[in-house]
């Protein structure tokens, strides 16, 4: 009867706790749920306006396009005064420009010309000295003739917006498509006081609305160019949202990290909610404080585009604070497990100890898992690892070699690929055994780990007495080369039975590419085992080295004795 008592009175507490938490975590997961769809629909309504708000203050320039396309282009001062009326109504709007197309022919007659209103004016670029220098011959120019700023940058007069590759491709972009193109966050001044900003450029035509490419291109007469301060066209906005309560962040797809966060927005008081990882773009800063907080449960994040025109795309991320869950979470969850929980509160003291012994269950085989992982780690090392040399083997080599010429072809970068030969090994082994041998491979390992320094260089045995250097990003493997064979060579190891020399001695072929279109991984180490069958040819302790360049030219060779 007590045993029975006893059943029961467990079965009774566990099915108590059992329907307390189960009901507690439904109740709290469906009003989750409902918070996060309210949280949602506010992001949306904000996206929207947010993105209606930013296409306004862009297309402001398109009225000033519109006087000059109708009306012809006006003189400096007419100019000044439209784009003062754009500075006045539109405070984050940095300065305005006009930039017309001069064909090379005609730059003589432009400089000339704006030289009766400033005798100083000439076309310009700058240099990686960040000095402004007269242009060089180009077959045209896209100089800054008019600027109406709220600074002194009468100095930018002249520059050549053609002379940057970048600005030059935004241009062409928005003089092909007839729409206007937007660049990155700058971070370094192209133009004085630009720093921060973003940059516009509406096309100008002589024609109202051209149809083709052909016929924008013949229509072209110059571009219109607007700076935007981009915190302080964005800044204005939120105090008027409901975003208090959030984690906001801006960001452009297309910019590199250094310039793809334009603009963030948070709350204090949840700085101190960070996560461990920062290698996704979680990162969200304070409103013009400059500080940084790392945006939390990713499944609470929402993302929405709002901006997809000029070449770029904004993407706003959006999380809420613990207090914006806090504010909206009603009781009724905790009011459902404490009802049910307070009839069994006489034994919830057992039901504590099982839950403990559970829990140390758990701990026991997350350790167990954790070994196994480490095993298994330490299994797949031994898989890529040479046991006796401690570099990487050949099937690892092989798959770095796949790996790093995928990434080659896909970022248009060089690739350099080394086989390096022992000269003579083998009589070296029947000279002084291979035990010596054996202590010789190892010192020409580690003196070769030695010569490359990159991360992401790596030397592997590829065959008996023979390693291969893989060199990403290399387009002179050659150089690297010569540091292998000296270092080699200085290790001062005695051979007697070389036919080289007194010492032990290195041949090496070397295999640059410029670029690895048109090859394989199996082209690329043919090329590199003929060059070093030519160096072990040409009498041994030498290089040769083969370069592709693009396009693709006669292989040249290299002989270092």
């Amino acid at each position: 009867m007590i045993r029975r008592l006893y059943i029961v009175t467990v079965s009774a507490v566990t099915i108590g706790v059992i329907l307390a938490c189960w009901l507690f975590r439904v109740f709290y997961q469906l009003e989750t749920t409902q918070i996060q769809r309210d949280f949602e629909r506010d992001v949306d309504k904000q996206a929207q306006a947010l993105s209606l708000y930013i296409e306004e203050k862009f297309a402001a320039l398109h009225h000033l396009k519109l006087i000059v396309e109708y009306q012809g282009m006006p003189d400096r001062e007419a100019f000044s005064g439209q784009a003062q009326s754009l500075l006045t109504r539109y405070p984050s709007l940095q300065s305005v420009g006009w930039v017309p197309w001069i064909p090379a022919a005609q730059r003589y007659a432009h400089e000339s010309a704006q030289a009766f209103l400033m005798p100083e004016y000439r076309i310009v670029e700058r240099v990686a000295s960040d000095e402004l220098v007269n242009a060089t011959e180009r077959a045209d120019y896209f100089p800054l003739q008019h600027i109406a700023s709220r600074t002194d940058n009468l100095t930018a007069l002249g520059y050549d917006f053609g002379a940057n590759a970048v600005q030059r491709r935004m241009l062409n972009q928005a003089r092909d498509t007839g729409q206007w193109q937007l660049s990155e966050r700058i971070e370094r001044d192209v133009l004085p006081n630009t720093q921060g900003t973003v940059q516009v450029v509406v096309p100008v035509y002589d024609q109202v609305q051209p149809v083709t490419r052909m016929e924008r291109r013949q229509a072209l007469r110059g571009f219109i160019v607007g700076y935007w301060h981009i915190d302080e066209m964005i800044a204005p906005w939120f105090p008027l949202s409901s975003f208090a309560q959030m984690h906001l962040g801006i960001a452009d797809l297309q910019a590199n990290e250094a310039t793809s966060l334009l603009f963030g927005l948070g709350d204090r008081t949840a700085s101190s909610r960070t996560a461990s990882s920062s290698t996704q773009f979680y990162l969200s800063a304070l409103a013009l404080e400059g500080e940084f907080v790392l945006l939390p449960e990713p499944s609470e994040r929402v993302s929405r585009t709002v901006l997809a025109k000029g070449g770029r795309e904004w993407v706003m991320e959006a999380t809420p604070t613990a207090h914006y869950f806090e504010q909206r979470r009603t009781a009724y969850s905790f009011y459902v497990f404490g009802a049910i929980l307070f009839g069994f509160v006489g034994l919830s003291g057992y039901g504590w100890r099982v839950m403990q012994r559970h829990v140390l269950q758990w701990n026991q085989l997350g350790e167990n898992n954790q070994q196994l992982a480490e095993q298994n780690k330490s299994l797949v090392r031994l898989t890529r690892m040479d046991t006796l040399l401690g570099v990487a083997n050949r099937r690892f080599f092989d798959e770095t070699l796949h790996k790093e010429f995928s990434r080659a072809y896909r970022e248009d970068k060089p690739l350099a690929l080394l086989l390096i030969d022992i000269d003579h090994f083998k009589a070296f082994n029947d000279t002084y055994g291979h035990q010596a041998g054996d202590r010789c491979l190892k010192l020409v390992a580690g003196e070769l780990e030695r010569v490359l320094r990159r991360p992401a260089d790596m030397l592997a045995r590829v065959g008996g007495e023979e390693f291969g250097v893989i060199l990403p990003n290399t387009n002179n493997g050659e150089v690297v080369a010569r540091q292998c064979r000296t270092a080699v060579e200085r290790l001062g190891i005695a051979h007697g039975g070389s036919f080289s020399g007194d010492l032990v001695t290195v041949s090496i072929g070397v295999i640059s590419l410029e670029n690895v279109a048109h090859h394989t991984t199996d082209s690329i180490y043919a090329l590199a085992d003929e060059a070093l069958y030519e160096a072990k040819s040409s009498g041994r302790n030498c290089i040769r080295a083969k370069k592709v360049t693009v396009p693709r030219a006669a292989n040249t060779l290299t002989c270092i004795g």
